[in-house]
């Protein structure tokens, strides 16, 4: 087997240490418990918005949501469900949310 000349330093070596296995299924179960979290926060809104400004709306804020992974967007969104007055009033925050994201640069995954 031919020896390589292309070996490293000791410190190279180290900050490439290989993952153990406790360490990847850490990871995912991580993973897991982020995904939860984000569907039982989409779940909670979409339950107060139903509460709050009926089923139609709902069914609108959930195609919204689901492909969101933005815990802080999901928050703000929360507050607009007790805030804002009627349902479109919430689905026009939602939007212009979406579009100042957008002209950031900062595009996250709430509208597609």
């Amino acid at each position: 087997m031919p020896v390589s000349d292309n070996l490293g330093t000791l410190p190279d070596l180290l900050d490439h240490e290989p993952r153990t296995w406790a360490d990847r299924m850490r990871d995912e179960g991580r993973a897991e418990a982020r995904a939860e979290m984000q569907r039982s926060m989409v779940a909670m809104l979409l339950r107060q918005a139903r509460l709050r400004f009926g089923g139609g709306l709902a069914e609108r804020l959930a195609s919204l949501l689901e492909e969101s992974t933005d815990s802080d967007r999901l928050m703000d969104i929360g507050e607009w469900v007790v805030v804002c007055q009627s349902g479109e009033g919430l689905l026009a925050r939602i939007h212009e949310s979406c579009e100042h994201t957008r002209a950031l640069g900062l595009d996250q995954t709430l509208e597609r």
